[in-house]
């Protein structure tokens, strides 16, 4: 169960990253 936490929170934390990589491209419009 811990792993499957932690991999939850790895592909979370990658999104959040991607998010705000793409927000100050200007992309983030998109996702907000």
């Amino acid at each position: 169960v811990l792993k499957f936490v932690l991999a939850i929170v790895g592909v979370v934390a990658r999104v959040v990253i991607k998010v705000k990589i793409d927000s100050k491209n200007g992309f983030g419009i998109w996702l907000f």
